[in-house]
């Protein structure tokens, strides 16, 4: 008999993982964050493709490692604030599915982005623009092993889009609009908004 790796039962598992996160302010306007994790997480016997073997295999999307960070910097500018920021965060590889396939690992990678805005003083109008994967790190967010059965793998890769919104912000009316300019690849995406709350 065979099994679709992407179908499973409820399986035991053990997790373990502890989480650090150290925020710092060392000077007006200046604002430092860290933040790392380790995880174990072992699924406890998942039977092969062909069901003739109970094995423990890592959790999907369970990377064993992953730090993130933040710099960002404000100061007073034409009566409101000017803000630069950078981000960035790492993990290690992980797996898309349960039965660990090589076709579904996913490698260690960075992704880096920027950021700038002004606010005005009364805090009602900001104007933003942002580069996010700025270094145009090419990683999947998923993807779907059918090899064994259907002889293909389904891969997406991860992205950005436009979007327009309404919200809610401070129990005001808050809009939002945002609007994403051309990018060479699909992997880095450049934008520029506006959020404007009366």
């Amino acid at each position: 008999w065979l099994i679709l790796n992407q179908v499973i039962f409820n399986a035991d598992a053990e997790v373990y993982g502890a989480e650090l996160e150290i925020e710092s302010r060392p000077m007006d306007g200046l604002t430092l964050q860290l933040g790392m994790g380790v995880m174990d997480a072992t699924a406890e016997d998942i039977p092969t493709i062909t069901g003739d073997e109970l094995r423990d295999r890592d959790m999907v999307g369970a990377p064993d490692f992953n730090v993130s960070a933040l710099a960002r910097y404000e100061w007073p500018a034409w009566g409101g604030t000017l803000a630069v920021q950078t981000s960035g965060n790492y993990q290690q590889e992980i797996w898309y599915d349960i039965q660990n396939h090589p076709i579904s690992k996913e490698d260690g990678y960075t992704v880096v982005n920027f950021r700038t805005s002004y606010t005005t003083g009364d805090e009602a109008l900001e104007l933003y623009a942002y580069v996010n994967n700025a270094f145009e790190e090419e990683y999947k967010s998923y993807t779907f092993d059918f090899t064994g059965l259907f002889g293909f793998n389904q891969q997406a890769f991860a992205s950005t889009v436009a979007e327009l919104r309404f919200q809610l912000a401070r129990q005001r009316a808050t809009m939002r609009l945002e609007v994403q300019l051309a990018a060479p690849n699909r992997h880095r995406c450049t934008a520029l908004g506006v959020v404007f709350d009366p």
